[in-house]
């Protein structure tokens, strides 16, 4: 059983597995949640990608119906046919009960072309918002700019809630949005630092870790053999602001204080979501004043949130690093 601290991160985005699957010649089948009659743990609109083997990644709800889609999905490879099929609320599965008493709804569209699953990654790795228009009668394997649909055809609202008649009954269109990931650059070092690392690796985001203790020598064993990218900071100016933008949020934890004003200026030129610090009260007014004296207007010196985090009436470095990631978590959620 794999401990809690060795727990991979929770997959959101089912992109890059779909794309390495195929790379290396392995069929495979996009899930996706397309309705929900009552309640549901997870929002329609998510996916979940199962290969040949029965291999999966993705989550369509609380775990309840994941093991009997895998099969659903493979038997759809093997006839190469997509189809909806409902758990809960109206199903025919009596076998497979839902807690929460509601219908789901899942659309199995099998072996996606190359071609298809090639742009759905250069749209992830460019950072770029594309639309997967799919009509539930009969889906084709094509990227939009928007979710527009052609005349004739009715888009699900993502707040309606369908009866399985009236998925059976009407031509419907699912707008599945695929957004740019989640990037949170942090730069910092020291116990809050390693302790928001430690946390933010079970999330589905882009990390970037900029240490400033002197090379990654700064950074936990632990945080070092995760799958994210780390870069040693040894000044203010190999902070690349290029990697924040509208998806992005900006973490400072250094003690470094007088590193920050150039990093600030420089961040404050892009559209980045969120900007943070850590310090107290005192420390934030202090830092305010020394970007106001290089010119920086009031306007933008408001977009940094400081103290740093949400109140927990926390003290400790993991309560600390855990009220600013939640703090991050919400901004963007709510962005």
């Amino acid at each position: 059983m794999r401990t809690l601290a060795s727990r991979l991160p929770f997959v959101d985005d089912i992109r890059p597995w779909l794309y390495h699957s195929h790379q290396q010649s392995i069929k495979t089948a996009i899930l996706t949640l397309v309705n929900v009659e009552g309640s549901s743990p997870r929002p329609v609109g998510s996916q979940m990608a199962v290969n040949e083997g029965g291999k999966s990644i993705g989550l369509v709800s609380g775990g309840c119906v994941e093991s009997a889609l895998v099969l659903e999905a493979q038997r759809a490879i093997a006839s190469n046919k997509s189809y909806l099929v409902r758990y809960g609320r109206e199903s025919d599965f009596f076998d497979i009960r839902l807690p929460c008493g509601s219908g789901i709804d899942i659309l199995i569209t099998p072996n996606p072309p190359s071609q298809f699953v090639d742009s759905l990654y250069q749209h992830y790795v460019k950072r770029k918002t594309a639309f997967w228009n799919i009509s539930l009668q009969n889906p084709a394997f094509s990227l939009n700019d928007s979710a527009t649909v052609l005349p004739g055809k009715t888009l699900i609202k993502k707040s309606e809630q369908l009866s399985r008649q009236a998925l059976e009954d009407t031509d419907l269109v699912f707008s599945k949005c695929y957004q740019p990931r989640h990037r949170i650059v942090v730069v910092g070092q020291g116990e809050i630092f390693n302790y928001f690392l430690s946390m933010a690796n079970f999330f589905d985001i882009d990390l970037i870790a900029y240490s400033t203790g002197g090379g990654l020598d700064g950074l936990s064993e632990e945080n070092r053999c995760i799958n994210r990218e780390y870069r040693s900071l040894t000044s203010p100016d190999k902070f690349d602001p290029a990697l924040l933008d509208n998806a992005s949020s900006l973490i400072l934890l250094s003690h470094e204080h007088e590193w920050e004003t150039p990093v600030l200026m420089s961040a404050l030129t892009t559209p980045v979501t969120h900007i943070a610090a850590l310090g107290s009260r005192r420390t934030h007014q202090t830092r305010l004043e020394l970007l106001r004296s290089e010119g920086v207007d009031g306007e933008e010196c408001s977009r940094i949130k400081g103290p740093a985090g949400i109140d927990i009436g926390g003290f400790s470095p993991p309560e600390i690093a855990m009220s600013i990631l939640a703090e991050v978590v919400a901004k963007f959620n709510h962005r």
